[in-house]
């Protein structure tokens, strides 16, 4: 691990070389349930990523990991969250070419591994990545497409059948969480987070702007009305205002008890109870 940030680029060269081909043979056959042997192995991808500021070996990590991709993706378990977490290392490297060069790979992994990426549990892996490249504040062009990319998360996971939250996973029936396993933590805690993250952390303007918007542009309000039922106080009120706005309700005629009222009333006082000036107390003034 140590030789792959070697000061001489030859030497962490082929440390690198010498890395991808035993990672290449160590993908040939499929991990086990339950054991983290490639999130392991691959560690030294990631170790180098980090500290070498080799731009040329940070191409070539890349590089590796985009031939191991191509060529053992089938067979990839828990490697999928060291190598997010390599090209949200690439994120925050600060050469323009690193940077687009993992988002790029980024981008195909998201569209012909996605499904795969859900099955074995590395789908807030690859949103944390996204986060990070909506974050970069150096390539506008890089962040935007990120935000892009991290929206396209959230039907894309509706719609895929390993997702338990998708209806061809659960048959339009309610998702059943247990205590160990929640799927509304898993899938849309990570991107909710993820928003979140990028307003509060972010440092562009237009980028934070649009993550706002984002969540919001597919969104509906859905009225619930009261049941009249439920509540005879409230239901009274509805009916009041109802007849009101349309103006179409007709007064009852007045009683004789309510005729007399009304006389007293004009006679007593210029002003009704109601704060209406009589029509008796009007001709009094003129």
């Amino acid at each position: 691990m140590q030789v792959t940030c070697h000061t001489n680029a030859k030497v962490s060269f082929l440390a690198l070389d010498s890395l991808r081909q035993l990672a290449m043979r160590f993908l040939e056959k499929e991990e086990l349930a339950h054991f983290k042997f490639q999130k392991d192995f691959l560690k030294p991808f990631e170790h180098a990523m980090v500290h070498n500021t080799n731009p040329d070996a940070r191409d070539m990590v890349l590089q590796c990991l985009h031939q191991m991709i191509q060529s053992r993706g089938r067979n990839l378990r828990s490697g999928w969250r060291t190598m997010f977490g390599v090209f949200a290392a690439a994120a925050k490297v600060p050469t323009e070419r690193i940077a687009v060069q993992a988002f790029d790979i980024v981008q195909r992994v998201n569209k012909d591994n996605f499904a795969q990426i859900v099955e074995f549990g590395s789908f807030a892996d690859l949103t944390v990545c996204v986060t990070d490249f909506c974050k970069v504040t150096k390539f506008q062009r890089v962040s935007l497409q990120a935000i892009e990319l991290l929206k396209s998360l959230v039907p894309m996971m509706l719609a895929c059948p390993e997702c338990p939250l998708s209806a061809a996973a659960n048959g339009g029936k309610p998702v059943e969480a247990t205590a160990t396993d929640d799927p509304m933590i898993r899938f849309w805690f990570p991107l909710l987070f993820g928003f979140y993250d990028v307003v509060m952390n972010g440092e562009d303007l237009e980028v934070r702007k649009r993550c706002v918007l984002l969540p919001l542009s597919r969104s509906r309000v859905v009225v619930v009305e009261p049941k009249p039922d439920s509540n005879p106080s409230l239901a009274a009120r509805s009916t009041t205002c109802s007849t009101r706005s349309s103006g179409t309700a007709r007064a009852s005629p007045p009683s004789s008890g309510t005729r007399s009222a009304r006389r007293s009333c004009s006679r007593s006082s210029p002003s009704c109870g109601r704060g209406r000036t009589c029509r008796a107390s009007r001709r009094r003034r003129t």
